[in-house]
Formats: C-alpha cells, structure tokens, sequence
C-alpha cells in the first residue's frame, strides 16, 4: 500500500506527523507526495 503524505486528514498536524511516523510504516510500503505519486503514474503510461 502506498500512502499520501498531504493527501490525508487529521485534527491537526502534529496528530498527522504523529500518525506518519508510528501507525502508518506498519501498514504502508510507501509514503510519498501527490507531486511523487502523479510523477509516477504518468511516467507508467
């Protein structure tokens, strides 16, 4: 599973940061930007 960094919500940052950096690499295989992630799809067509 690949996760959005700024495409997710959260009351507030530090609940966000703090969801990224302990909850999230448990079930995530990737973190990335919308920048990364849209590089990314348009260089696999």
């Amino acid at each position: 599973m690949t996760l959005v960094r700024d495409a997710i919500g959260a009351f507030s940052i530090d609940e966000m940061e703090a969801s990224l950096r302990f909850n999230v690499p448990i079930y995530a295989l990737s973190i990335v930007t919308t920048d990364e992630i849209v590089s990314q799809l348009a260089a696999d067509q």
